[in-house]
């Protein structure tokens, strides 16, 4: 049964006027959520040998707008984390 990696926390302001908590909790939603729970799933899946991984990130990933930068820069991290393990790891 396939499961969906899915994580989003999205605060519109100028990055300047984010407090490094902020930043470190959407960090945390957007990219290290995912990130542990990819890990866990590996693990299962060496040991089935098969598995598949659907992972949503952004279009603000590649696509940016005003006062997005924090988000973006979250779906971007997950964005090409992902990527790379779809190469092969």
């Amino acid at each position: 049964m396939p499961k969906v990696n899915n994580a989003a926390v999205a605060t519109i302001k100028k990055v300047e006027d984010f407090k490094e908590e902020e930043v470190e909790y959407a960090m945390g939603v957007n990219f290290f959520g995912p990130y542990y729970l990819m890990r866990q799933i590996l693990a299962i899946m060496k040991k089935q040998n098969y598995g598949h991984i659907i992972s949503i990130a952004s279009i603000a990933a590649h696509v940016y707008t005003p006062q997005t930068g924090v988000y973006s820069a979250s779906k971007a991290a997950i964005f090409n984390l992902f990527s790379t393990l779809r190469l092969g790891n």
